[in-house]
């Protein structure tokens, strides 16, 4: 009876201190999103979907971490702190963002505590999606590397995100001489020389 009841007072001790730890003391999971923008098929710098992390507890990223999205295509633009949002607002302490071919990486010098629901957004991103080869869609790929992994690690779910639906425009082009047919570029300058004029019409979809 009293080893039921020593066992019993110390797990209620340990409840008690456990429930107390503050909430630097784990990691933060995140719900990722990302969106079906419209790109061109023959586009090079093509602007894509922001992509949101929803903090899914409580929790902290310490430090120093970062936080990796590959995206794939190459990105085209260069990379821009103030399109790194923390609930809508600049991240505390100083924000590094990195590009290096296909991904963009965001490095913090102070911790970022979330609360449920709080986010982190990424906007503001040009990727080469002709150059790539383009296929249906342009995915984002998500990791991190924490500086305290054991206690505060960075996890995502989904890991992958689409961030723009790829597109191919129809055009056409119709050209419709005058007169003799003779194409030029010179506006007409007298009624002899209008006779000289074509019109180019495009028409996209």
């Amino acid at each position: 009876m009293k080893r039921n009841l020593l066992l019993l007072s110390s797990f209620l001790v340990l409840g008690l201190l456990t429930s107390g730890l503050p909430a630097f003391g784990q990691g933060v999971q995140f719900a990722a999103a990302g969106g079906s923008r419209k790109v061109r098929a023959e586009g090079h710098t093509e602007i894509v979907n922001e992509v949101t992390l929803r903090a899914t507890n409580a929790g902290t990223v310490i430090a120093l971490s970062s936080i990796t999205l590959a995206y794939s295509g190459t990105i085209t633009n260069a990379p821009d702190v103030r399109n790194v949002k923390f609930n809508g607002a600049a991240p505390p302490g100083t924000v590094g963002v990195v590009v290096s071919d296909n991904t963009l990486t965001i490095s913090n010098t102070a911790d970022w505590v979330f609360a449920l629901n709080a986010t982190l957004s990424i906007s503001g991103v040009r990727v080469d999606v002709a150059g790539g080869g383009a296929t249906d869609e342009v995915t984002v790929d998500l990791s991190s590397l924490s500086t305290a992994p054991s206690t505060n690690p960075v996890t995502y779910y989904p890991t992958t995100v689409q961030v723009a639906k790829v597109i191919s425009p129809s055009t056409t082009v119709d050209i419709t001489p005058t007169k003799r047919g003779v194409l030029t570029c010179a506006p007409a300058s007298s009624a002899a020389n209008a006779l000289y004029t074509f019109v180019i019409e495009v028409k996209e979809k």
